[in-house]
C-alpha cells in the first residue's frame, strides 16, 4: 500500500490513474493507519487536473466504502460542481461510503 501511496505522487497521469485504480483493492486489508493515509492521499487527488485520474479516484474511493467517509464532503463537491459523468461516479461513490 505505501508504494502505491508514492505513485499517487508520481508526475506521470498515467500512473497516478492506474495507482489510483488499484490502490483501494488492496488498501482495505491495511492497517487502519495507512488506510487513513491512502484516503487522504486519495481525496487530494480528486483536485487532480487530468480527468482520468479524477474519475479513477472517485471510484477507488466508493470501492473503499465506509473507510473513505472523510471523502464525503469533497464527492458532494463533484455532485454538486462536476460534470455529468463524474457526477455519476460521485453519487455511486458516495453510495457506497454511506452503506451500513
Amino acid at each position: 500500500v505505501i508504494q502505491f501511496q508514492k505513485l499517487l505522487n508520481s508526475k506521470n497521469e498515467n500512473i497516478r490513474n492506474i495507482s489510483a485504480k488499484t490502490i483501494s483493492k488492496v488498501a482495505r486489508k491495511a492497517y487502519p493507519e495507512i488506510l487513513d493515509t491512502t484516503v487522504e492521499k486519495l481525496i487530494s487527488l480528486l483536485d487532480d487536473s487530468f480527468p482520468s485520474v479524477v474519475e479513477s479516484t472517485i471510484e477507488s474511493l466508493g470501492n473503499l466504502g465506509k473507510y473513505a467517509r472523510k471523502a464525503e464532503e469533497k464527492l458532494k463537491k463533484i455532485i454538486k460542481d462536476g460534470d455529468l459523468y463524474k457526477k455519476t461516479l460521485a453519487q455511486e461513490a458516495l453510495k457506497k461510503i454511506q452503506e451500513k
